[in-house]
């Protein structure tokens, strides 16, 4: 089966042409002397196994749940329906995500390192090319039905957005139909908001594959290193 890229670049919407992070790292070198700049950087195929996993679990028998899985600079539900123009139940954070009556869990989340990766991508976008999905086989049909979305957002406006929607993505072939692997091209920043739909009684293991990385916390020592070469 034909796999589009998605991507939702400079507030671009839909499926779009497969993305060469090696010929766009190509064409800034030549632009710069010889030398891809620093502040961007795109991983090599080797580099490529850097992911960001985490497992949400909704434990509601009959409520589906929308977890904000990355929120962009928005701290709160209410300042994601405000700004992004969308609704979700909760941000994800390590460990509790929502509670009911008497302090009940109703979703979790088990991740070594979303906590840090929400506050990261504030700072310094990423893109990614992959995004694996597995949940359990009692639940494939009806959580691989819900939606992974992700809006872009800016003052006062929504700028664009892209829904993927897991079944679409398992093949007929598959054997095992609670594994989905779609390639994309999408970027994670400070003004992109993700959420995630949980159907009820399920759960969903989520990994993205990290392609490149904005990175201005080392720009001005690489470039002070080069002029001092």
């Amino acid at each position: 089966m034909k796999v589009n890229k998605l991507k939702i670049s400079d507030r671009a919407v839909g499926p779009v042409v497969p993305v060469s992070y090696k010929n766009i790292a190509k064409r800034r070198a030549r632009a710069n002397g010889g030398e891809a700049p620093s502040v961007v950087d795109f991983l090599n195929e080797q580099q490529r196994g850097q992911t960001i996993e985490a497992t949400l679990v909704n434990t509601s028998t009959t409520e589906s749940k929308v977890i904000a899985l990355f929120p962009g600079m928005l701290k709160t539900v209410a300042e994601i329906a405000k700004y992004a123009g969308v609704t979700a139940d909760a941000i994800a954070k390590e460990g509790v995500v929502l509670t009911g009556a008497n302090d009940a869990t109703i979703v979790s989340c088990t991740s070594q390192t979303l906590d840090l990766a929400q506050r990261w991508i504030d700072k310094h976008p990423m893109r990614f090319c992959k995004l694996k999905l597995q949940t359990t086989s009692a639940a494939q049909d009806t959580q691989f039905a819900k939606e992974i979305s992700f809006y872009g957002f800016a003052l006062g406006k929504k700028t664009g957005d892209v829904k993927i929607r897991p079944q679409d993505y398992v093949r007929s072939d598959q054997f095992n139909r609670n594994i989905v692997e779609i390639d994309l091209s999408m970027q994670l920043d400070d003004a992109t908001v993700m959420l995630v739909e949980l159907a009820p009684n399920s759960s969903l293991s989520l990994a993205l594959q990290v392609v490149a990385e904005m990175n201005t916390t080392y720009a001005l020592s690489d470039m002070v290193d080069k002029l001092e070469d």
